[in-house]
């Protein structure tokens, strides 16, 4: 019996996986998912933008499509939490809101004024000028610069922020 091996490093996340060819055949199924698991321990910010990427790719399908796909378990939790916001509400207010449930929700803790409008513009509603109002919340110390990746800029609530946006929740 042949035996197969897969070594993934990912600057030493390490993945090492022997057996059968069969068993290998498997485990690649599941490499993606493992590999993207992995980066995003070692990256956080890769697993917001692995998310808005799969996102991009859902609404290219739509559109290409003409119609609609089934709604998944985290866009229904996304618009409960939606349906909860205050009927008048600011752009910045809003993003606050949806920067606290992608802090409360995604592994890496962090979001990115695209990841938040991705949300957003899924439930009907748009931030304009989602950089503005960033900057904005940054003077207010809303919100924080939280780390980089290329010209992506990912951002978490401050203290006062996560208060703000409970008090907005009521």
């Amino acid at each position: 019996m042949a035996s197969a091996k897969i070594k993934v490093n990912l600057t030493s996340g390490e993945i090492e996986v022997a057996g059968s060819e069969k068993f290998i055949e498997k485990k690649l199924k599941d490499l993606p998912v493992i590999i993207d698991a992995l980066r995003s321990q070692l990256d956080p910010g890769a697993a917001v933008l692995a998310d808005s990427k799969s996102k991009a790719k859902r609404k290219a399908g739509k559109s290409a499509a003409g119609g609609s796909k089934k709604q998944s378990s985290s866009d229904s939790e996304f618009q409960s939490w939606h349906d909860r916001y205050p009927k008048k509400l600011s752009q910045n207010d809003s993003l606050i809101l949806t920067g606290l449930y992608l802090q409360r929700t995604t592994r890496e803790k962090a979001f990115t004024g695209s990841s938040v409008n991705a949300l957003l513009e899924e439930q009907g509603d748009k931030i304009s000028n989602p950089s503005v109002c960033l900057s904005q919340l940054v003077r207010d110390k809303k919100v924080v610069q939280a780390g980089k990746e290329g010209r992506r800029v990912f951002y978490k609530l401050t203290a006062g922020g996560q208060k703000h946006a409970e008090s907005l929740l009521g």
